[in-house]
């Protein structure tokens, strides 16, 4: 961009990568009618007053195209898999996972999955927002520190706040953190996707095996 006398939106592949995370966020919020128009100014601006609730992204160097998965639930499909959704307030909202986890019948009424549920578990999946989720925390540091990047705390803080709740995630499944939030859930926050399963027991280690 310089080279062509244009200014450079990034100088890093960090604040390259936090772009692109923020831009398709805004992508799929414009795509699911959560936001509106979106200008380019809007990404990633100062108050990231945009957001999209059901968006995760992911962006690294080298990638030669963009991917999309969408996770959902269908009527009449014929998978075993079922998908709970929640946004986190900060990274410590575990109350808004337990509830979707209710909402979809896994019981976490203690603060943790009971058994039952916890054997139908797959996996979670979460977005961390590593600044604004750092401010909540009276941690002394220095976070231009090539050791210390404050998505990588953010991320622990907000898998250890899943892993109380969830447990192990069980033999088949894991939890999954993100960094990177830009646009995606409110400031400090993020969503977050569980994926479990209808069946119980033998049947459900069967399909496992199988591949679901």
């Amino acid at each position: 961009a310089r080279a062509a006398g244009a200014p450079a939106l990034a100088l890093t592949s960090a604040e390259s990568a936090g772009l692109s995370r923020g831009a398709s966020a805004l992508g799929v919020g414009s795509a699911t009618g959560e936001v509106g128009r979106v200008a380019p100014e809007d990404v990633c601006s100062a108050l990231l007053r945009l957001r999209s609730d059901m968006a995760a992204a992911s962006a690294r160097p080298g990638l030669s195209r963009s991917e999309v998965l969408v996770i959902g639930n269908a009527t009449g499909s014929a998978s075993t898999l079922r998908a709970a959704r929640a946004v986190m307030a900060d990274a410590a909202d575990v109350a808004s996972v337990a509830r979707a986890l209710g909402e979809a019948g896994l019981d976490a009424s203690a603060g943790r999955l009971s058994a039952n549920a916890h054997e139908r578990l797959v996996c979670a999946l979460a977005k961390a927002d590593g600044a604004a989720a750092l401010d909540q925390l009276p941690l002394a540091g220095r976070w231009t520190d090539s050791d210390a990047r404050a998505s990588q705390f953010a991320c622990a803080r907000v898998g250890g706040a899943l892993r109380r709740l969830v447990g192990d995630a069980g033999p088949a499944g894991r939890i999954y953190v993100s960094g990177g939030a830009e646009h995606q859930g409110p400031p400090g926050g993020g969503p977050v996707c569980i994926i479990f399963s209808c069946l119980l027991g033998d049947a459900f280690w069967r399909h496992v095996r199988e591949g679901y």
